[in-house]
């Protein structure tokens, strides 16, 4: 466990020293902070903070995300969707020939896809409602 009280100063310059770089975790998350450290860092006034945690992967939830098909007739959305999309496409250029890399890039498409999708959503639902 991480001594959350050790005071580390991550700013000095000439005879200042300040705490102005933080990390801030919800108190009842703490027990996941496996390590903290401020690392020295020659080119800036600034130092490096360094957090690790303890995250259980194998956690799974209940929550399975569903598309609104109806929203497969609406243009705007399409428009919006397809927009995204091509941005997105665009980002694959720059990927190397790591198979891994395109892995992620498909998985993080998929997750920004289904945030489209919903920031969507919820603008029409707000929409209506006014």
């Amino acid at each position: 466990m991480i001594d959350m009280n050790n005071k580390l100063y991550t700013f000095t310059a000439q005879n200042t020293f300040g705490r102005l770089d933080r990390f801030y975790i919800s108190q009842n998350k703490t027990e996941l902070v496996d390590r903290l450290k401020v690392i020295p860092f020659a080119r800036s006034d600034h130092d490096v903070i360094s957090l690790k945690l303890n995250i259980n992967m194998t956690e799974t939830t209940d929550y399975i995300w569903k598309l609104n098909i109806s929203l497969l007739d609406d243009n705007d959305c399409i428009q919006h969707i397809s927009n995204m999309w091509q941005y997105w496409q665009s980002k694959k250029d720059f990927l190397t020939e790591d198979t891994n890399d395109l892995f992620n890039w498909w998985d993080e498409g998929k997750i920004m896809l289904e945030a489209e999708f919903i920031k969507y959503s919820i603008q029409k639902a707000r929409q209506k409602g006014n």
